[in-house]
């Protein structure tokens, strides 16, 4: 992305501020990771990234499960930095369920949804 796109100011750290390998669950669970260090990971690269640049996405997790076992879904993330969200989902029945439990998370979170939801390349309500 950073290439393809010329972002040559950003730092690959702010791209993706939280990684999330083989463990991680169990570390964060164990309580060696920690949901403040993770959070602000996130928010103190957003704002560097806001900083240097004329428009910022935030792209999710991808994960509804992973993100929510270490409060850090999609909609947790979008709820603490206050970001309105678009909802982009793939049509199939295990994306269908997925989905759903994505917008349910976000409704919990007060997160504002903006924009279509999109399945399989036309705009309809997932």
């Amino acid at each position: 992305m950073k290439e393809y796109f010329g972002l040559d100011h950003l730092r690959y750290e702010d791209m993706s501020p939280v990684i999330v390998p083989r463990d991680y669950t169990k570390s964060f669970i164990d309580g060696s990771i920690t949901s403040d260090a993770q959070q602000a990971a996130v928010r103190e690269a957003v704002e560097r990234v806001a900083s240097t640049s004329d428009v910022t996405v935030l792209e999710g997790t991808g994960h509804v499960g992973v993100g929510s076992i270490i409060e850090a879904s999609n909609a947790d993330v979008a709820a603490r930095l206050g970001a309105d969200v678009v909802l982009v989902a793939n049509g199939g029945i295990g994306s269908a369920f997925r989905g759903r439990a994505e917008n349910y998370l976000l409704d919990a979170c007060f997160c504002r949804v903006d924009g279509p939801r999109t399945c399989r390349g036309t705009a309809a309500g997932c």
